[in-house]
C-alpha cells in the first residue's frame, strides 16, 4: 500500500492514486510551486507600484518629470513591461504608461489610450 505525498495517510483506491483528497494534492502543489509564485508576487508588486506613481502623476496634469523625482517617489527603473530605443530616444513603458527621455534628461510621461 502506498501513502498520500503529503500527510502519509494509507492511500485506498486506484493504484497510481498519490493523494487521499484535493485539500492534500493542493497543498503538496502550492509548496513546490511557492518559490516562483513568491517571484512573481514581488515583481508584479512593483510593477504595480511603478503604475500608481505614474498614474498619480497624471491625475495631477504632470508632462513632464525628472529621473530623481521618479526616484524619490521609489519608482524603479529596472522594472518595466516594455522598453525601446527608436530614433535615439528611450522608452520605458509600464502598461498604458509611457516615460520618454529628452534631449535635456527629463521625461516625458503620457498615457496611450
Amino acid at each position: 500500500m502506498k501513502n498520500c505525498l503529503q500527510c502519509g495517510q494509507r492511500l485506498f483506491g486506484r493504484r497510481d492514486k498519490k493523494f487521499c483528497n484535493d485539500f492534500c494534492r493542493n497543498t503538496f502543489n502550492n509548496q513546490l510551486n511557492k518559490e516562483n509564485v513568491e517571484v512573481i508576487r514581488i515583481t508584479n508588486n512593483k510593477l504595480k507600484k511603478n503604475h500608481k506613481i505614474l498614474r498619480n502623476l497624471i491625475e495631477t496634469n504632470k508632462e513632464t518629470v525628472t529621473r530623481t523625482e521618479l526616484e524619490l517617489l521609489g519608482f524603479d527603473f529596472n522594472l518595466v513591461t516594455s522598453f525601446d530605443l527608436n530614433d535615439g530616444k528611450i522608452y520605458r513603458r509600464v502598461y498604458d504608461y509611457v516615460l520618454q527621455q529628452n534631449e535635456d534628461n527629463n521625461l516625458s510621461l503620457k498615457q496611450i489610450q
